[in-house]
């Protein structure tokens, strides 16, 4: 990420996680912010909070102080809160950079998060995938699901994606993931450049021909 520094709020972030952030040049100081920091607070470009017993009493004196950045919320039960997004945990590093870096590339003025693989860009902002001068729309999770495929350039199992895009919701039909599999491996068809989602023993990887 070439672009100037982005002032970052960390919250009860785990120290491991703190470490693997900044080994992938993440960083950020372990604020613990009141009312009387608003100087601060207005400068917060993005927030990344952790579980704390207390934290919609922060979360409240944060926006009152005049935190505007988004807050992403690593755990459950955020839903009443002023959050912008939950992760559930455990959440893995190549999705929590997705999503950082996403909202690091709205901070910094570029709207979106392009995401490129192969001849293909993934445009996160817009849910768009390109091949040169094509284009095919995505729905929310087909571009949440292109996103952790291209960011991590791993293989992700059933399990996990289903973790980390719908956070097992027992509400999900059992074959939702493979319907979204099969509509993004039909838009990559139709877009062309031999793009596509394999399944491999490990799971389901991007794979270009």
């Amino acid at each position: 990420m070439n672009q100037p520094p982005v002032t970052m709020l960390f919250h009860a972030v785990p120290a491991p996680l703190r470490g693997a952030l900044a080994e992938q040049g993440v960083a950020a100081p372990a604020y613990h912010l009141l009312a009387g920091d608003a100087a601060m607070l207005t400068g917060v470009q993005l927030a990344l909070v952790g579980p704390d017993p207390v934290l919609p009493d922060h979360l409240r004196r944060w926006r009152v102080a005049g935190l505007r950045a988004p807050v992403l919320l690593l755990g459950a039960g955020g839903e009443d809160w002023e959050v912008t997004e939950t992760l559930p945990l455990p959440v893995r590093l190549g999705a929590l950079l997705t999503r950082l870096r996403y909202y690091l590339s709205l901070a910094q003025g570029q709207g979106g998060s392009l995401i490129r693989w192969g001849a293909h860009e993934i445009d996160a902002a817009q849910k768009i995938l390109r091949f040169g001068a094509r284009e095919q729309i995505m729905t929310d999770k087909e571009a949440a699901i292109m996103l952790l495929l291209a960011e991590s350039g791993q293989p992700w199992s059933r399990d996990d994606l289903l973790r980390e895009i719908w956070g097992y919701d027992a509400t999900i039909d059992t074959h939702t993931l493979e319907t979204h599999i099969y509509r993004l491996r039909r838009k990559l068809s139709e877009l062309g450049g031999g793009g596509d989602i394999v399944t491999t023993p490990a799971g389901y990887q991007l794979s270009c021909a």
